[in-house]
């Protein structure tokens, strides 16, 4: 029993860790990767 329960407060750490890390980002405001002009892509 107390493996188990060890391992679930092992779980419980990493979820609230990921839910700290994760708690600023808002999904209507995706970070965007500036893309090469189309001119740059000519093909031949």
């Amino acid at each position: 029993m107390k493996e188990s329960e060890q391992r679930l407060d092992n779980v419980t750490d990493q979820k609230q860790k990921i839910r700290v890390r994760y708690r600023g980002i808002n999904p209507d405001e995706p970070e965007v990767i500036p893309a090469l002009p189309e001119a740059c892509h000519e093909t031949r």
